[in-house]
């Protein structure tokens, strides 16, 4: 193992089901903060 890996840190990650991650994702996508929204409309 390299110096560098070993002292890299990594998040946890969750497993979710299809339906649960599209369901998290919506909630933000969807929302007003989201800059892709403006691209997207006409």
């Amino acid at each position: 193992m390299s110096q560098e890996n070993a002292n890299s840190t990594t998040a946890p990650i969750d497993l979710l089901s299809t339906k649960d991650g599209y369901d998290l994702w919506a909630a933000i996508y969807d929302g007003d903060g989201n800059p892709l929204i403006a691209i997207e409309e006409p």
